[in-house]
Parts: structure tokens; C-alpha cells; sequence
């Protein structure tokens, strides 16, 4: 039996002091893809609370990370994640320091890829639970190296710049983690990152904002709270459209070991957001839940023999958990490889690449996948069957 991770303080300010705000039942503990049959698949609450000291929304229960991260299913593709990695790599390439480089969570290795098109020269080391170097193009001067970033792991080069992207917003304890690079680095070093905009996420009722893996809500003002608390100068901010912000920063000081429990004194930097943020996280649940209603009644309206639903992630799991049946679909459309001919975890559908669709006249598919809708639509549209109809 599963035994969830408590959070018992507030992951931002270390408060205790918590309000209830919504619970999805018996939702699915993983958002990849699998070959095993779905009476293996494991199904908890997934709880959000909100503190009240800081306004932090957050999970009270989480999975344990060696079955949340059991395989890597994240495979960055299309081309708003090409032209974030190329970006990024021109960022780091302007603020770091020194040739010895760390990336956490770098997956695949596809931002080594783009930054070593630039420069060679010196060691990035990746550290991924579930390494997936591409067998068909060795990346210079990269190594990867599996296992999590935590209090145990001593790097075996001293490091000149922590590189990690979109990992941020999946640490359990930033304040911990955070600590842990402050001590790893020297003063004047340098942590270049980018997490997801999920004040724009939550604003446009994103699925894909706060989940089992995005366990706290990472607002700008928050980042910037937890950086200077650990050591750490912003150099300089900068938007990639709306889908991330990045940050280039230097370790100005040393710091002692701070409790992650509410320490007064060390708070006073961070703006209460608990009414706008509860009424922003209501204002999402509400239209999810509209939503799914809408769709409930176009499915059921339309007499089209083929019905899928795009992505086969959070964002088709948050639909089946809020009330949307399985029941309508033939399959999960996903452009992902790695995926096809498997089933998204907690559901029993299988992945198909939107390539089916081409043997189709007409075909029903509901698309409600974020920031990667237009991109999406626009390559079946173009490319696979201008009559697809998208809902």
C-alpha cells in the first residue's frame, strides 16, 4: 500500500496555518504512459490547500517520488519547447560562470544539445531519474548521471553554474533544496533556471499548472522570496512568451541552515496573496467543471463515429477525474513516440498518433492542452485532415 508524503508547513513561509480548498478523488498517481494493465495503476486524493499567512496554494498529500517519477514521460517535444531550449541555451551562454556545469532534471539532454551547438568546451553533467540520452547523437562533452537532486548528492566536480529547467515547481521542498545548492556553490557562482508562468497558467485555467508533480503554486513574487532567503541575487528576468520565465542569478552569501518552519523575521519580504489567490483557484475549479459539462453535451450531440481526446498527460486525466467519461473517445491522440500503442495511466485508452486521423472524413477531437493548443491544432489542421473538427 502507498503511503502519501505529508506536507505539514507551508512550502513557501513555513506556516502552519492551512485552509482546505478542494480535493479531486482517486486521481491517478502518475501522468505517463504504461504497457501494464490499468487494476495495477495506483489512485490517490489529491488535495489543495491554501495558507493563509502567504497565500501559497499547495497539495497536502504527496506521492512518493520514486512512483511519481517511475518513467520519464516528458519528451519536450514540438516547436515551443524547441524554441524554449534554444533560448534558454543563449541565456546561459550570456550568465555563466566558470565551464562546470549542473543540470538537474535535464531528461533527454536537449538543452546540452542546443548550448553544446554553441560552445564545447568544459563538463555538463546531468543528474535525471530517468536518464534518456538519444542514442542517435552523442551530445560533446555531456554526462548523465542517474538520481535526485537531494541532501545526499555531492557533485564530483566543484560546480560553476546549476543549470535545471521546468524542475523548480516539482521539488517537494524548495527551501531544502535550494539550501543545498547555496552550500554546493561559491560565492559569485552562478544558478541559471527556468520554471513555468503559472500566474499566466492558473489566469488561463491551465490543467497542467497544479498537479501531483506541481505541487505548490510558483508564483514570481515567491521565486523571488526563496532566492534571496538562499543566497541568491537575480541578475536578470526574462519571458519566454507566456509559457516560462527565466532567471539568471549569483550567490551573493553563505547562508546557516534556516528551519523550514515560519520564521517571522525572515518573511517580511513576502506579500500575503491568500484572497486573490483563493479566488483565482475557485474561479479555475468552476470552469474546468463548466467545461466538462460543455463537453459532456457536445459529445453527446454529435453523431461523428470518431471521438478522441488530445494528450495523453495531465491534461486528459484533470477531464476524466473532473467527470468527463472515457467512454466517448476511441483513443488518446499524443505526438509523442514514446508513447504510442500504450495507455495513459488510470484510464484504459490507448495512445494513437494523430496520424489516425487521416482516415478519417470527420473526426471529433477535444484539444485542452495549454499553451500547446494552436500548435497542435494548427499540425492536424495543416497537415493531417483539414476536416477535423476540435472542441
Amino acid at each position: 500500500m502507498m503511503k502519501p508524503v505529508i506536507r505539514d508547513c507551508c512550502v513557501i513561509c513555513g506556516s502552519l496555518n492551512f485552509e482546505h480548498l478542494y480535493t479531486l478523488k482517486l486521481f491517478p498517481v502518475f501522468a505517463g504512459c504504461v504497457e501494464n494493465s490499468s487494476d495495477q495503476d495506483l489512485k490517490m486524493n489529491m488535495s489543495f490547500l491554501i495558507c493563509k499567512s502567504c497565500g501559497t496554494i499547495q497539495l497536502s498529500e504527496l506521492v512518493p517520488l520514486d512512483i511519481l517519477y517511475q518513467k520519464n514521460h516528458n519528451e519536450a517535444i514540438g516547436s515551443l519547447w524547441k524554441q524554449h531550449h534554444l533560448q534558454l541555451a543563449d541565456f546561459i551562454l550570456a550568465y555563466e560562470h566558470g565551464e562546470n556545469r549542473l543540470e538537474i532534471g535535464g531528461a533527454s539532454g536537449l538543452l546540452a544539445s542546443f548550448f553544446r551547438q554553441q560552445k564545447t568546451s568544459g563538463q555538463w553533467l546531468i543528474l535525471e531519474p530517468n536518464p534518456i540520452p538519444s542514442e542517435q547523437q552523442v551530445i560533446p562533452n555531456t554526462d548523465f548521471c542517474q538520481g535526485f537532486f537531494d541532501d545526499n548528492f555531492a557533485p564530483p566536480f566543484e560546480i560553476d553554474t546549476f543549470i535545471h529547467s521546468h524542475v523548480m515547481e516539482h521539488w517537494y521542498e524548495p527551501s531544502q533544496v535550494l539550501q543545498h545548492i547555496n552550500q554546493i556553490l561559491l560565492l559569485g557562482k552562478k544558478m541559471i533556471f527556468s520554471i513555468p508562468n503559472m500566474e499566466y497558467m492558473l489566469t488561463k485555467k491551465y490543467t497542467n499548472c497544479l498537479f501531483f508533480e506541481h505541487t505548490y503554486y510558483l508564483t514570481e513574487e515567491a521565486t523571488f522570496f526563496l532566492l534571496e532567503k538562499y543566497g541568491f541575487r537575480v541578475l536578470e528576468k526574462k519571458y519566454f512568451v507566456n509559457h516560462s520565465i527565466f532567471y539568471a542569478c549569483e550567490k551573493v552569501r553563505d547562508i546557516e541552515k534556516i528551519s523550514s518552519k515560519s520564521n517571522k523575521k525572515n518573511n517580511d519580504n513576502l506579500p500575503d496573496k491568500y484572497i486573490n489567490n483563493k479566488l483565482k483557484f475557485q474561479s479555475f475549479i468552476d470552469y474546468i467543471q463548466t467545461d466538462v459539462d460543455e463537453i459532456k453535451k457536445i459529445l453527446s450531440r454529435n453523431n461523428l463515429q470518431h471521438n478522441y481526446i488530445f494528450g495523453a498527460h495531465i491534461f486528459t486525466q484533470y477531464l476524466f477525474a473532473m467527470g468527463l467519461p472515457e467512454h466517448y473517445f476511441l483513443n488518446i491522440l499524443d505526438n509523442g513516440t514514446g508513447k504510442i500503442n500504450k495507455r495513459l495511466y488510470g484510464t484504459n485508452l490507448i495512445v494513437k498518433s494523430p496520424q489516425v486521423l487521416k482516415d478519417h472524413g470527420e473526426a471529433l477531437v477535444v484539444l485542452r492542452a495549454g499553451n500547446y493548443n494552436d500548435e497542435i491544432k494548427y499540425d492536424v489542421i495543416d497537415n493531417i485532415n483539414s476536416n477535423v473538427l476540435f472542441c
